[in-house]
């Protein structure tokens, strides 16, 4: 778990640091949907805030619904449609400090596996460092309009 990776850094001395550029995911969305608890733990990493360093988070387009092929993040609605979205756009909002990670709308998608009951509670989470940056690959891998073939 989390919790377990944070203790082991703090065992060997990791106490404090100048940013935390987190790229690890589950990203694959077959997976997330068969280990949502997993997803969230992993996508979600709450226990990161603990070190109270700016976080740099790379997320994924898939907070968006997935019905047009380029989105642009000041006027789509976010909308993901699984748990790999949901998670993703959750810990966003974490970094954003709101109090809402996810709407009812939001955790509706097509999802079987995961009914927002791995979701973190707001009020357990502290706040985040306000120098964290979000970074969705869909805005570092496409310009203005969508990559040929990609």
């Amino acid at each position: 778990s989390n919790s377990e990776y944070i203790q082991l850094l703090q065992n060997a001395g990791a106490t404090s640091f100048d940013a935390i550029v987190h790229l690890a995911a589950l990203s694959s969305p077959g997976f997330c949907e068969n280990n949502a608890s997993d997803a969230w733990k992993v996508n979600c990493p709450i226990d990161l805030l603990s070190f109270g360093a700016p976080i740099i988070y790379l997320s994924t387009d898939q907070v968006y619904e997935g019905t047009k092929s380029y989105y642009q993040e000041d006027t789509d609605e976010t909308l993901p449609v699984n748990v790999y979205g949901r998670t993703k756009l959750a810990f966003e909002r974490v970094l954003l400090g709101s109090n809402v990670l996810l709407s009812e709308k939001e955790l509706g998608g097509n999802s079987t596996s995961d009914t927002g009951q791995y979701m973190p509670e707001t009020k357990s989470i502290p706040s985040p460092n306000p120098r964290s940056t979000i970074l969705r690959s869909s805005l570092i891998l496409a310009g203005t309009t969508p990559l040929k073939n990609g």
